[in-house]
């Protein structure tokens, strides 16, 4: 929709700037800018709104994005992908299982965390990559590409993320995000993006006050997962009261039960297992082959699959019907029922209250796909008004331009929840009295507190008071480990507030604000100490209360309550250093050298493209010459002169060939000098015209050879000279078209020109 306060409203180093949307999948990403006419989605090299997410690796190279999907047959071995799933993760976790069958690049531990890596060969070393130092390549890419389509800056972005991703994995974003030099605006769940690209596509205007309450269901089927989503548009805001998503119904499982079936035909035709572990060719060939297949599943019902030297010459030929690929999905029938119940289930809505559903993603083109979900939504159609391939990055385009003050857009009362149960573990301090009655100890116990419930909303505050002698110890984790992905730890991080009072002494109050912020990071946003107030034990540990809510079920905070009792009068008296061991994340000074190598990497980037396209030049310029000299420069050159430029256009043809890998200032000198040449022999005229400018200074200066008056003045030494010259000159021109050579005619009209000059001077006459 055309929206008149979408312009760009504020220029950043004399340069007007925006901000991008990038909805990163498993298999490519889009992004999306906001413009006076509202998203456009950005187009690539290749003209395409969708970029492979792959970086691969090539002996000094670094190709992301089309670059590096045209050179996955050579460089496979090199290649990482699928980084999405790999971040904040343990190369050890069982899961990892999943991620190496479709990984190119090895899977392996990096950091001093052991986080998921690839290892891969560069600069003709072996190297790791972590997969944030991944994804930050990538985003660059992602934001270098928005750059070009808009001619305008990007630093401030908003990335797609799952709602399942617990703090290590929002951490790593946040990470790479920074890597890339980049500021991340907020991590936007795809549930959320889907529902304001949604509300966006059916309204001409952004305030939700004017409209009845509707309940719409999204059904997205990407490559990787199956998300459904219950959304709620009320005057209230926009709020996803319910989400389920099911990594077992993906567009990734549905290609591993292709590629099993065909590699089973394969091998019963007397050809080797394609799918065993490290054969990456013949499982790239086949996995491209079903992923047709199966995208023309969606229209015909029979598909072939066929690729050429599958395995040494054996080739693969064989066809899948429509029925047989229904029956290899089956059990993802069941799954997809599951998942839909579980989201209605969640969001306590009954189908008669369901105004629409909605299906998108790339997946959801398969009919199978489609029967599922209709039979979970009997008598409600299944409508696809949304482009499933980019919706994710519409709605994360709109939620960067609301988020960003470039943008004069309204903000939308958007309510997004955590999914995880937050608690937090402190120390309750205990008197034990001893054998003896004049002596008592302290001892802290650890106790847990609820902190954010699964339906808390994002971007609220908690603020905690507690007695402490010394050191104030604090773990935040997650109470519930099902809902997060297998293998993810349930700790979070520690927090560490130096109290600097005497252990032997009286606790001191501490005043503690937690925070879950827009991304959905648990953080300790400041720490003070407070006086204690009139009538407290010295033992206290003080209450605490959430943040009362405006209005129910909204998630909307409308006050904050303070954590004291009733009657505090505490007040802050200083405030306190807080330490945070975070389990997921780069420390500061990991951060800070991936930074300085990813700007060393670009710069390198830079430099290898500007030596290649200056390589380009000169091949450029030596193939232009080749054909001039046939053509516009053949009436220039003489025989001998011919055969020398030919014979230093092949060498230099063969130098360039051989050496592909040389500074820029090697190709650059040589490029001048030919481009030098080049002028020279342009400026020139044609032989025949110099031959015929030649003779006529011989005529001339035969008549002044013939003057009496040329022998009174010039030396007999002089005169005989200059009769050679002439000789040798006329020889020349009297050779013929076929003996012309440009350096002697110059030369010999140079030379007599010269001497005529001085031969015509008379006595006491000066040049």
């Amino acid at each position: 929709p055309a929206c008149s306060s979408c312009a760009p409203a504020m220029r950043l180093g004399g340069r007007t700037a925006t901000v991008a949307g990038v909805d990163l999948g498993t298999l490519d990403a889009t992004a999306g800018v906001v413009t006076g006419t509202g998203v456009q989605l950005v187009q690539n090299e290749v003209s395409k709104r969708q970029t492979p997410a792959v970086v691969a690796f090539g002996g000094r190279k670094r190709f992301v994005g089309d670059e590096a999907a045209a050179v996955l047959k050579t460089h496979g071995r090199n290649a990482c992908r699928g980084f999405k799933h790999l971040l904040g993760r343990k190369a050890d976790s069982p899961e990892m299982d999943t991620e190496r069958f479709w990984s190119l690049a090895p899977i392996t531990p990096c950091g001093r965390d052991g986080f998921a890596g690839y290892s891969v060969t560069h600069k003709e070393a072996e190297k790791q990559f972590t997969a944030t130092a991944v994804l930050a390549m990538f985003l660059s890419k992602m934001v270098t590409l928005c750059e070009k389509w808009t001619n305008l800056g990007v630093t401030d972005i908003v990335l797609s993320i799952p709602s399942y991703f617990s703090d290590t994995h929002r951490m790593a974003c946040l990470d790479a995000i920074k890597i890339a030099g980049l500021t991340c605006l907020q991590l936007l769940h795809e549930s959320t993006a889907i529902a304001l690209a949604w509300w966006f596509t059916h309204h001409r205007t952004d305030d939700l006050r004017a409209i009845s309450t509707q309940t719409v269901v999204f059904c997205h089927a990407g490559h990787s997962a199956l998300l459904v989503a219950v959304v709620r548009y009320s005057s209230a805001g926009i709020e996803v009261i319910g989400e389920t998503i099911c990594q077992e119904v993906s567009g990734r499982e549905m290609d591993r039960a292709l590629m099993q079936h065909a590699a089973k035909a394969f091998v019963k035709s007397g050809g080797e297992d394609p799918l065993q572990e490290g054969r990456w060719k013949p499982r790239l060939k086949l996995e491209e082959a079903v992923r047709k297949a199966k995208h023309v599943l969606s229209g015909v019902p029979q598909a072939s699959v066929s690729v050429e030297c599958l395995d040494g010459e054996n080739d693969l030929s064989t066809s899948i019907h429509r029925d047989t690929f229904e029956q290899l999905c089956s059990h993802m029938v069941a799954a997809t029922q599951r998942t839909v119940s579980s989201a209605l289930a969640t969001a306590n809505v009954a189908q008669k209250e369901i105004s629409a559903v909605e299906i998108c993603g790339g997946a959801s083109r398969c009919p199978w796909l489609q029967s599922a979900l209709q039979s979970c939504f009997p008598g409600l159609e299944l409508r696809k008004t949304l482009n499933a391939d980019e919706c994710v990055a519409i709605g994360c385009a709109w939620q960067a331009a609301m988020s960003s003050p470039l943008y004069k857009l309204q903000q939308l009362d958007l309510v997004q929840y955590g999914r995880h149960y937050v608690c937090l573990d402190y120390p309750e301090h205990v008197k034990e009295v001893s054998e003896s009655p004049d002596t008592i100890t302290r001892v802290d116990r650890m106790k847990r507190m609820a902190l954010f419930q699964p339906r808390a909303g994002l971007n609220v505050e908690v603020e905690l008071t507690f007695s402490c002698a010394s050191v104030l110890n604090l773990v935040a984790r997650y109470q519930d480990a099902s809902t997060l992905l297998p293998g993810t730890s349930t700790r979070i991080c520690d927090f560490a507030i130096e109290v600097g009072a005497d252990p032997s002494g009286p606790p001191k109050m501490v005043q503690v604000i937690v925070v879950l912020d827009c991304h959905g990071i648990v953080s300790v946003s400041s720490a003070a100490l407070v006086e204690a107030p009139e009538g407290a034990a010295d033992d206290d540990t003080f209450n605490w209360k959430f943040w009362e809510w405006g209005q129910e079920g909204t998630g909307n905070p409308k006050k904050k309550t303070k954590g004291r009792k009733q009657g505090d009068s505490g007040r802050v008296r200083k405030t306190l250093n807080v330490v945070a061991a975070r389990l997921g994340g780069l420390q500061p000074e990991d951060l800070q050298q991936a930074v300085a190598a990813d700007v060393q990497m670009r710069k390198e980037d830079f430099d290898i493209r500007a030596a290649e396209d200056r390589r380009n030049d000169l091949e450029a310029k030596v193939f232009g010459l080749q054909d001039k000299l046939a053509s516009s420069f053949a009436s220039k050159l003489g025989p001998k002169e011919r055969e020398q430029l030919q014979e230093e256009l092949s060498a230099l043809e063969t130098w360039t060939c051989e050496h592909d890998a040389e500074e820029q200032s090697e190709y650059t000198t040589r490029y001048k000098d030919l481009d030098s040449k080049e002028r020279s022999i342009a400026g020139r005229k044609s032989l025949a015209e110099m031959a015929e400018g030649l003779r006529g200074v011989c005529t001339a200066c035969e008549k002044l050879l013939q003057d009496p008056a040329t022998a009174a003045h010039i030396s007999i030494d002089a005169r005989q000279s200059l009769e050679e010259q002439y000789k040798e000159a006329m020889a020349c021109v009297e050779a013929g078209e076929g003996h012309w050579e440009a350096p002697d005619i110059e030369r010999f009209q140079t030379a007599l020109e010269g001497m005529m000059s001085v031969a015509s001077l008379g006595e006491g006459q000066t040049c």
